[in-house]
């Protein structure tokens, strides 16, 4: 180590004495945020103080779906929201009628770490080289790193949306986690509040209980092999009239201002779209010019009556499966990159303005450790991110009392076209 350095994430005595410079971590933190679809629907929140705010002060987002706040000391970040005026005009000189309460509701996110599994430095020039071998974009090593951190940071993302919470929130404290509880005990999935399910509507209930869980079940379970049952032209219809009869709030992304839902879906999903046999077919065709001033128009999406739908490969490993009737949405085993799920229950993530909160340390930090006589070096990468589902809470904590206004879940039955199971 160097000179007067105790541990690998201390600095030593010199102004750049650390194993891993900062600068290169840093750099590493925005590549793999930006090789997804959601890299590029997150934007960070600012924050204001001044008179009439909470004493923490007041969050003013840049419109995004996923709302990120960078934590530089302790381990939880507080996210505010502001409700939105509601209340009938006054006409003429009448008196001015009072409207509803401004309320302040906050979601709090607390920052766990997660280490990626360690990678062998091969040969011994390389692993004196260990510094520079990282901060070369070319570098195999660096790159193997991004690769991983993006797949969970995707992974996250999801867990986050179907199940409430990201692993390392929901795990329990045995296995590093923070046992989050949502509603219904430590480490215990909820299922999003709004749950729109082809063929038959809404589900009924309230989420955090076990009956909405049961109905979800049941709602699921009903999916059959009939036209509507699936993604058609007009359940996007029906889709348009649902976000705004539950009040989501679009994203404006981009310069031209305008507000758009963007839409995760299970890539058979958008193979259905694009089937010259389907009625989405003159639709797709159509929104092709349109979708280019798309932020995620790289990752192929289309849009559809102001609804960006893109395809996401890793949905296809959370399609329901019907757990002695609990819902499992993915799995819990330790590496789904290992994961196939075999269900035609397939699922879109409809994502307006803070469906998601993600909480960050800014920074990738690199470690490496050395073997038995020199031999063996590997390196490590951590990060600390946990990102939820947004619900929101009164700032005076009564329970029973949250507001889910961010997103929407969608469901399909869907055996994979033409071309078989997942």
């Amino acid at each position: 180590m160097p000179s007067g350095q105790t541990t690998w994430e201390t600095q030593g005595t010199g102004t750049k004495d650390y194993i891993i410079e900062f600068e290169t971590a840093k750099n590493l933190n925005h590549e793999y945020r930006h090789m997804s679809a959601f890299g590029a629907l997150s934007k960070p929140m600012k924050m204001e103080t001044g008179p009439g705010y909470p004493e923490q002060g007041k969050d003013v987002a840049q419109s995004s779906c996923i709302w990120t706040k960078e934590i530089s000391a302790g381990d939880e970040v507080r996210f505010t929201l502001e409700q939105n005026m509601r209340g009938a005009p006054t006409y003429g000189d009448a008196p001015v009628k009072m409207g509803d309460y401004l309320a302040y509701l906050h979601a709090n996110i607390i920052l766990n770490k997660q280490t990626t599994p360690a990678t062998p430095v091969q040969e011994e020039m390389s692993q004196h080289r260990v510094r520079r071998v990282l901060s070369n974009p070319q570098s195999n090593i660096r790159h193997q790193l991004v690769m991983y951190l993006n797949e969970q940071y995707v992974y996250d993302i999801l867990d986050a949306f179907w199940k409430g919470a990201s692993p390392n929130l929901l795990e329990a404290t045995a296995q590093g986690g923070r046992a989050l509880n949502l509603g219904l005990g430590a480490g215990v999935q909820v299922s999003p509040q709004h749950f729109l399910v082809a063929g038959s509507g809404f589900v009924s209930g309230v989420s955090g209980t076990s009956a909405f869980e049961t109905n979800i079940n049941t709602a699921l379970g009903g999916l059959t092999d009939t036209s509507g049952d699936k993604f058609t032209r007009s359940f996007i219809h029906n889709l348009r009239y649902a976000i705004t009869e539950k009040k989501i709030a679009p994203t404006v992304m981009g310069e031209n201002g305008q507000g758009k839902w963007y839409c995760a879906c299970d890539p058979h999903l958008l193979a259905r779209v694009t089937d010259p046999d389907n009625s989405l077919h003159q639709d797709w065709q159509q929104s092709m010019e349109r979708g280019k001033m798309n932020p995620v128009f790289g990752h192929t999406a289309i849009e559809v009556n102001d609804l960006v739908f893109f395809p996401e490969e890793r949905l296809k490993q959370y399609r329901w499966v019907d757990n002695s009737g609990a819902n499992v949405w993915g799995s819990n085993i330790p590496d789904k990159r290992d994961l196939v799920v075999s269900s035609n229950v397939a699922l879109m993530m409809v994502m307006g303005n803070g469906a998601l909160l993600e909480g960050h340390s800014g920074e990738v930090r690199v470690t490496y450790d050395e073997g038995f006589h020199g031999q063996g070096k590997s390196i490590a990468a951590n990060v600390k991110q946990s990102f939820m589902r947004t619900r929101w809470v009164p700032k005076d904590g009564r329970s029973g009392v949250v507001l889910e206004q961010g997103q929407m879940a969608c469901a399909f039955y869907e055996n994979g076209l033409d071309f078989g199971q997942p």
